[in-house]
């Protein structure tokens, strides 16, 4: 009995592990091994199970995402080897981020801040301007 709870264990150790290593994870690399349709389709449904986002936000991501995956593949294709590349390619993700986090709801914001430990300068702002009305 004692073994069969001990293989038990096991198998459900193994389980989470995997589990927690087969999240997506969207730091900038997916742009590399992703198409720009399959990226955004990929990050609205990420935060649409995270965020719990309605069909509207939801949309909008998308739409945003695409715009901004585009452009970084624009960007990758052209100018790869210029001086500037990594800040255009910064200021591409800071601007499609904000767009993105400009969709949430007041709890959604809350919650992405508590989960990154991240809040975009432009987002605070909105925050701070909501919680004087």
């Amino acid at each position: 009995m004692k073994k069969l709870f001990a293989t038990l264990f096991a198998v459900l150790f193994v389980v989470a592990v995997y589990a927690q290593e087969t999240v997506q994870k969207f730091d900038g690399s997916e742009f590399t091994t992703m198409t720009p349709t399959e990226n955004a389709e990929a990050y609205t449904n990420f935060l649409r199970q995270a965020y719990t986002l309605n069909t509207d936000q939801a949309s909008r991501i998308y739409d945003y995402r695409l715009a901004t995956a585009k452009h970084i593949q624009l960007l990758d294709k052209e100018g790869r080897g210029t001086a500037d590349y990594q800040e255009k390619r910064a200021k591409i993700l800071e601007y499609g981020q904000a767009k993105v986090l400009n969709t949430f709801t007041k709890k959604q914001l809350k919650q992405y801040q508590h989960d990154t430990r991240v809040l975009p300068k432009i987002v605070q702002d909105r925050l701070e301007r909501e919680g004087k009305q």
